[in-house]
């Protein structure tokens, strides 16, 4: 145990000073460098190394259309959600309906099956207008306060149970693509220390 503690410091630590770190490791051995993390800080790693890998565009906040864009122009919001053993069930937070993007692509691991299960959902503006009226509340602050906001930040849970009805649906978003180091032999030991 106590050298699993030394390892994610030493990793925090490296998190400072990298913004990519991991970026070129296999996928499941970053995520398992992620899991050191607080999802704070993962949060904008796993959608940035997405981003890189399918040569999609990082675009400034400010502009106030999501997170990226293609060779195109078509602008795009990234979200990322990994299952964990304190975190059961898939969250996307911070879902900006006021902002004119093209889709929402969802980035989600499931830590607790071996091997992880990576998949990739991808919703346009429509769908995903729906699924929030269907599933979502506000991220930040009460119905009161939120009742005359017009650009109020949404979120949701999603099971990954494979009969829950929600989840079921959202296969129908699901996307083929693999990360290129995907299906990469992992460089770490199995039975190694994972704190989540």
């Amino acid at each position: 145990m106590k050298e699993g503690r030394k390892i994610q410091n030493e990793i925090k630590r490296l998190a400072i000073l990298d913004k990519e770190l991991g970026f070129d490791l296999p996928f499941n051995d970053f995520i398992w460098v992620m899991l050191q993390l607080t999802s704070q800080s993962y949060g904008f790693r796993i959608p940035n190394r997405f981003m890189k890998e399918f040569n999609l565009e990082k675009v400034s906040s400010n502009l106030n259309l999501g997170d990226c864009k293609d060779k195109n122009e078509n602008y795009y919001e990234v979200k990322c959600s990994l299952v964990t053993v304190s975190n059961p069930q898939l969250n996307f937070v911070q879902i900006r309906l006021w902002q004119k993007v093209k889709g929402y692509i969802c980035i989600t691991v499931n830590t607790l099956v071996d091997p992880m299960k990576t998949e990739i959902f991808y919703l346009d503006r429509e769908q995903m207008t729906k699924e929030c009226e269907l599933m979502s509340n506000s991220a930040h602050g009460t119905i009161e306060a939120n009742k005359n906001n017009e650009n109020k930040e949404l979120r949701f849970s999603l099971s990954v149970d494979p009969n829950d009805f929600n989840y079921i649906r959202w296969k129908n978003y699901s996307r083929e693509h693999q990360f290129s180091k995907l299906n990469s032999q992992s460089i770490f030991p199995a039975p190694l220390c994972v704190v989540s």
